[in-house]
């Protein structure tokens, strides 16, 4: 494997493996064909994420595939001030154990090394049925004014679509008031609820394949936000989401150019309480065959 990207899509590939170090600490990369795949499965495996990036300067050599930290790849192209290619080659023949290396060229002939090591290539994979499914796309900055929660609640309806922020009664009380995944009071947090409704109208496609009375589902909102914040920096301006039912994976894709980015995610079926008030929510566990990956 031997590949090379030039400075005009760095930016791009940089981003994708950022973002895929928010949701998994290990990375799984797979070069072939005219395409590199990156995927990430976060620890609890209900996240999965997958990048295909296909500009190249050049591709060379057999299909390979392995897995590396993301860490130490974050690290590594977080200064790309005038960096005008990035070659990503395996090193097979310098020791007893190969490495990946990822080589910064600058300007003035400065060469930046840094060899990661590299393990088996486990092939992650999560799929998404599409058949049957409702598919909404909108802008990709749609939730960028929800703060404060881990989770969301979507309340999707034929000409509606409900999204408010969900903490979980049985969690906070678990902890007894104590900090939660955002770093807020268990009490603070239930006082901070974002709602937000969004008409139909309002989306590029809305495509709605669920019952006549709508769904709820509730989902973490962590990893969609890192997806966000990726489209952000690369300015991938719209969002897919689809979807068949609370308890059921959810998918969001979007695209840029050289690259297609998909976040595969595990659901919670919500409903709201019977009493109305509050917009209290009770959620099942998710389905344990939402995620699978294949060696």
């Amino acid at each position: 494997m031997d590949v090379s990207i030039a400075a005009a899509h760095l930016k791009e590939f940089a981003q994708a493996l950022v973002c895929l170090g928010k949701v998994g600490h290990e990375l799984s990369l797979v070069c072939g064909g005219d395409a590199l795949h990156v995927r990430a499965l976060n620890s609890a495996k209900s996240a999965f994420m997958a990048v295909r990036f296909s500009a190249f300067e050049s591709l060379e050599g057999a299909d390979f595939s392995c897995t590396i930290l993301a860490k130490p790849v974050v690290t590594c192209l977080r200064s790309l001030r005038r960096v005008t290619r990035l070659r990503i080659y395996l090193e097979d023949d310098a020791g007893p154990e190969p490495h990946l290396v990822f080589q910064l060229i600058g300007a003035h002939g400065v060469v930046r090394c840094h060899r990661l090591t590299i393990g088996d290539g486990e092939v992650l994979h999560a799929m998404f049925d599409d058949a049957g499914a409702s598919r909404f796309v909108t802008f990709s900055a749609l939730l960028e004014h929800v703060h404060g929660t881990d989770e969301l609640l979507a309340v999707v309806r034929p000409d509606t679509l409900r999204l408010k922020s969900y903490h979980n009664p049985a969690v906070a009380e678990a902890r007894g008031g104590r900090s939660g995944g955002s770093g807020r009071p268990a009490n603070l947090q239930k006082a901070l609820q974002t709602e937000m409704s969004i008409a139909a109208t309002e989306f590029d496609e809305y495509h709605y394949a669920g019952p006549p009375e709508g769904l709820q589902m509730v989902f973490c909102f962590r990893e969609v936000k890192a997806l966000m914040s990726f489209c952000d920096s690369v300015e991938a301006d719209h969002l897919a989401m689809s979807f068949h039912a609370g308890s059921r994976p959810l998918q969001f894709a979007a695209q840029k150019d050289v690259l297609d980015v998909e976040l595969i995610m595990s659901t919670m079926e919500g409903r709201q309480s019977a009493s109305g008030g509050g917009g209290g929510v009770a959620a099942a566990e998710p389905t344990p065959s939402s995620m699978s990956n294949t060696g």
